[in-house]
């Protein structure tokens, strides 16, 4: 069985404050800190969870032949250099959508 004390960490820096510890120490001590607490995190990153795949279809999309011969004969229209937002959508849809809006 495993115990755990818990020790406020105002408590540790006075401990540490305590010794005769000059910078460069203080900053070994501190890197080895960071890079055991990057290593824990990592482990919880990336541990092994388990994830529902759900792959969604349309039952009328249409096939790549059949929006190749409706689009037909359109030419593509010129994409500005560096088009405003406004007239993306608008180039997309003929209206400004209301959460993009406020940001144009």
């Amino acid at each position: 069985m495993t115990t755990t004390t818990t020790i406020p960490l105002e408590s540790i820096i006075a401990f540490l404050n305590s010794m005769s510890l000059n910078a460069p120490k203080k900053r070994w001590l501190g890197e080895h800190l960071i890079a055991e607490a990057m290593k824990e995190e990592s482990m919880t990153i990336h541990a092994p969870q388990t994830r529902r795949i759900v792959k969604r279809r349309s039952a009328n999309s249409p096939s790549d032949a059949e929006l190749e011969a409706r689009f037909a004969g359109l030419e593509t229209p010129e994409i500005p250099a560096d088009p405003e937002w406004s007239e993306v959508i608008s180039a997309n849809t003929g209206k400004t959508i209301k959460p993009i809006e406020k940001w144009l």
